[in-house]
C-alpha cells in the first residue's frame, strides 16, 4: 500500500483518480462494498482507484469522551484496506483545523488538489467537513458543481440489519465472534506486536507469543481457537485473552486486571518477538479460570489444544 499524508499527493497521479472516501473501522462488508464499486468503475474507466481516510476517529480529538473503541489500530485498518484490492492511499491527519473546515470548502481544497478526480464512493451515512455537516446529498450537489462522479452505496444488511461498525464492536464484545465475522465477512482478528513475557506457556509445554494488542475492542475473557498471520502465512493456534488468574492470584488489584493475549501457534513458525501478529479469533473454547496449580493448568492446556485442532480443521 502505497501511503500518503497529504492531499497534494493527488496531484501527481498521471491518471485519472476515483476515491473510496470514509474511517472505515474494522473494514467490514458495508465498507468492503464501497471499495470493490471503486475498484469496478476505476477499472472500467481506466483510472487509479484511491481510499481517503483519517488517521484518528474524529471524535477521539472533537468529543473524546463519546469516541467508540476502535476495531482496528490504524496501522491495522490501512493493512486490511490493502487487502482488498486497492493500493494506494492519502491518510490524512485530523486535526481542530481541519474539523473547522465547511464542507464546500473541504471539496473546493480536494478538487484543487486532485484535477483528475473523476469519482467519490461513500457509504449512506458517511459525513465530512464542519460539524459533519456535509451528507452524501451535499456531496452529489459539489459533485456536479466541480464535475466529478458521486456513488452513494447502499448499507450491506446481514439478519435485515444495516451492518455497522458499532453493531460489531458490540458483537464483540459480547462474545458472539461467529456474528461479528458474518458482518466482517471474515474471522475478527487484533493485531499487536509480540514482547517478552515470563516463559510461564514454555515452562507449561505449550510455548506462547505474548501479544502487546493495538485493538481498542477484544473478546471477552477465555480460550480461543484462532489463526494468526506471520509473514503472510498461517497458522492455527490457541490463544487465552484474560488476567492468568492462576499465576497473578495474590499479586495485586494491579497485576489481577492486567489483560494479555498468549497466543500458542501449532506448526513451526518463526521466532516472534518484535514481529506484529494478526491473531483471527474462530472459535471460543472455554471460559478462563484459575486451576489449584500448574500441573492441573498443564493437562487443561493439553486438552485446549486438542479442541482447537479439532476445530479449526473444520472451520
Amino acid at each position: 500500500m502505497k501511503l500518503c499524508r497529504s492531499l497534494s499527493a493527488l496531484r501527481r497521479s498521471k491518471k485519472n483518480i476515483r476515491l473510496a472516501a470514509g474511517f472505515f473501522d474494522g473494514v467490514h462488508r458495508g465498507h468492503q462494498a464501497v471499495i470493490r464499486r471503486v475498484i469496478r468503475k476505476a477499472r472500467a474507466r481506466g483510472e487509479t482507484p484511491w481510499i481517503m481516510t483519517f488517521d484518528v476517529h474524529p471524535l477521539k480529538l472533537l468529543q473524546p469522551l463519546a469516541a467508540p473503541p476502535l476495531l482496528t489500530s490504524t496501522e491495522h485498518r490501512i493493512r486490511l484496506l490493502g487487502s482488498y484490492g486497492i493500493r494506494n492511499c492519502v491518510i490524512l491527519p485530523f486535526t481542530r483545523r481541519m474539523a473547522a473546515i465547511k464542507p464546500e470548502n473541504f471539496i473546493r481544497r480536494l478538487v484543487r488538489n486532485a484535477p483528475r478526480l473523476r469519482g467519490i464512493a461513500v457509504g449512506s451515512n458517511w459525513t465530512f467537513g464542519k460539524s459533519g455537516a456535509g451528507t452524501p446529498e451535499l456531496l452529489k450537489k459539489l459533485g456536479a458543481l466541480h464535475d466529478f462522479e458521486v456513488d452513494v452505496v447502499r448499507p450491506v444488511r446481514l439478519q435485515h440489519t444495516a451492518i455497522s461498525s458499532t453493531r460489531i464492536r458490540r458483537a464483540v464484545a459480547e462474545g458472539k465472534i461467529e456474528e461479528a465475522a458474518g458482518m466482517l465477512g471474515r474471522h475478527f482478528s487484533v493485531a499487536g506486536t509480540v514482547v517478552t513475557g515470563r516463559g510461564i506457556g514454555r515452562r507449561l509445554g505449550a510455548p506462547t507469543a505474548n501479544v502487546a494488542i493495538h485493538n481498542e475492542v477484544i473478546p471477552p475473557d477465555g480460550v480461543y481457537a484462532v489463526r494468526a498471520a506471520v509473514n503472510g502465512r498461517i497458522y492455527g493456534g490457541a490463544a487465552n485473552i484474560g488476567v492468568r488468574p492462576t499465576f497473578s492470584h495474590g499479586k495485586g488489584a494491579k497485576a489481577k486486571s492486567r489483560k494479555t493475549l498468549e497466543v500458542h501457534l501449532f506448526g513451526n513458525p518463526p521466532a516472534l518477538p518484535g514481529r506484529t501478529l494478526e491473531v483471527f479469533f474462530v472459535k471460543k473454547i472455554r471460559a478462563e479460570r484459575r486451576f489449584a496449580g500448574p500441573e492441573a493448568l498443564r493437562r487443561q492446556i493439553a486438552g485446549d489444544i486438542k479442541k482447537a485442532l479439532k476445530i479449526l480443521a473444520t472451520k
